[in-house]
């Protein structure tokens, strides 16, 4: 067999061989390295033998060897080039959808973390006597603010007095 020690790489003719006998070779994804070279190392053994079924010299069935990797590895290429323009696409979407679920789920924590918080003022004495004398002197100024926002809703839309007796 013939191997290229300077860019390690085998290569095949997929028309060297009839389609009948060309098997592709799928291997899982959590197979180790040494699972990985018995394989390849069985498969090679098979092209030579079919070679020799075939009357074809060594060198012959070396070049066919090599054609086949030099094949696989265009097309494994060609795959890489296609994965990584889906790729992009795909890592946006994801992106969106994890940045739309952390919205979701900041909203939903802040929700009942003020329902808790409120529960604990209504019901729990000391936490009420508490937040009552520290917020009480924040009332007028809160206020004040809130009127100044909604001064110009008001003067756009004078209606909404309408019903107020003062």
């Amino acid at each position: 067999m013939f191997v290229n020690k300077t860019t390690c790489q085998l290569s095949f003719d997929a028309s060297a061989i009839p389609t009948r006998e060309f098997r592709s070779l799928k291997m899982p994804l959590n197979v180790s390295r040494e699972e990985v070279f018995t394989s390849y190392e069985h498969e090679v053994k098979k092209l030579r033998r079919l070679g020799k079924e075939w009357r074809l010299t060594d060198s012959q069935i070396d070049e066919i060897i090599n054609s086949s990797f030099q094949f696989v590895q265009q097309q494994h290429i060609q795959t890489e080039n296609v994965k990584s323009s889906n790729d992009k696409i795909a890592t946006e979407s994801i992106r969106s959808f994890y940045s739309f679920r952390l919205i979701i789920r900041l909203v939903v924590v802040a929700f009942f973390t003020l329902t808790v918080a409120c529960l604990c003022i209504t019901y729990h004495k000391p936490t009420h006597n508490l937040a009552v004398r520290n917020v009480q002197e924040l009332i007028y100024p809160v206020m004040k603010c809130l009127r100044r926002i909604t001064l110009p809703i008001v003067k756009a839309l004078p209606s909404v007095t309408g019903n107020f007796f003062a």
